[in-house]
């Protein structure tokens, strides 16, 4: 897998978990006896992983739009040359 693949999956977790993050520490400084059961509740789970989700897919419908190759640009696969494998690119 390439680097870019991971920095691709790396953000797209972070944004899952982002939604997590914020509930647990806005619970854990505003109510006392905080546990991290609270957090995990069904309720409480469903919407903090849904609205993951939704960031999850903004996230690559912001990739989508912001990458990749500019209109009218013709994608050259990867191929072989030499015994060397050329990666594929944008012309």
């Amino acid at each position: 897998m390439g680097r870019v693949m991971l920095r691709i999956i790396a953000i797209q977790l972070l944004l899952f978990l982002t939604p997590f993050v914020v509930a647990g520490l806005f619970m854990y400084f505003t109510r006392p006896g905080f546990a991290l059961g609270h957090l995990v509740e069904r309720d409480r789970f469903f919407w903090l992983s849904c609205t993951g989700l939704g960031l999850v897919i903004a996230g690559f419908i912001t990739l989508g739009a912001f990458s990749g190759a500019e209109p009218g640009q013709t994608y050259v696969p990867a191929r072989e040359v030499d015994g060397e494998i050329q990666p594929g690119y944008f012309e």
